[in-house]
């Protein structure tokens, strides 16, 4: 019965959920480290970048994500760009040197942000459209 269930849990995933599953990484984890790789990495720079993105997420998550109206103040953007920069360029904590460039490390931190900013946008045009659509 068991496996059964697991089979049809794995029948039910979508390709990006699947591939999540198989790097160890949740969805929006997954997002930052496509983002955040680059090709001909060795297995251990790989590796690394994947704790990159899950510990920045979980960062910014806990930090940033929860400030009401993060993306209406341009201090609280600037903050969260520079905090990104710092976190990805931080030897303890940010991309493999040599591996990338400081300039690498400045351009994946602005795709970094897009993408975040990209996402807060969606999650309102999608409640907007949820509102306008639901009847009272």
């Amino acid at each position: 019965k068991t496996f059964a269930e697991l089979m049809e849990f794995e029948q039910s995933l979508n390709t990006e959920e699947k591939r999540a599953i198989k790097e160890g990484l949740d969805e929006d984890s997954l997002a930052l480290f496509d983002l955040l790789e680059k090709p001909n990495l060795r297995p251990a720079e790989r590796e690394k970048i994947k704790r990159v993105a899950k510990d920045l997420y979980s960062k910014l998550k806990s930090e940033y994500m929860k400030i009401q109206g993060l993306w209406d103040k341009d201090s609280t953007k600037s903050d969260m760009k520079i905090f990104i920069k710092d976190f990805l360029y931080n030897d303890n904590t940010g991309l493999p040197h040599p591996d990338y460039t400081t300039e690498e490390v400045y351009q994946k931190a602005e795709m970094i942000y897009n993408y975040l900013y990209r996402q807060y946008e969606e999650q309102i045009r999608n409640c907007s459209f949820v509102v306008a659509n639901q009847s009272f």
